[in-house]
């Protein structure tokens, strides 16, 4: 029963225009004017700059060979490399927190 029910509302929807004799004339007033004065609304193309276009068009500086090493090793050595201070030959730099850590290991 509930479904049946007739419900009233607003809809935000403004009302179309209505088209009368002086509307008309008024509109082919304005599209005369901006004929005489050619005041045309071509669109005009954007073209990118040159330098752009060469720089998709050379393929030859594109690498397309797969890294040796996946996503994951990335990830770990960046890791290493911010958190660990590992360098590129895998040993740890001395740092505060090596020495801290160390520390309370030896404390154990």
């Amino acid at each position: 029963d509930r479904l049946e029910e007739h419900l009233d509302f607003n809809v935000g929807v403004t009302a179309p225009a209505i088209i009368t004799k002086e509307y008309t004339v008024g509109l082919e007033d304005i599209i005369k004017k901006r004929v005489l004065d050619e005041a045309w609304d071509d669109v005009m193309p954007v073209q990118a700059p040159k330098s752009l276009k060469e720089q998709y068009t050379n393929v030859e500086d594109i690498n397309f060979e797969k890294d040796e090493r996946g996503l994951a090793g990335i990830y770990e050595e960046k890791f290493q490399k911010e958190v660990l201070n590992v360098t590129g030959d895998g040993k740890q730099a001395e740092s505060k927190t090596c020495l801290l850590y160390t520390s309370d290991a030896a404390d154990d």
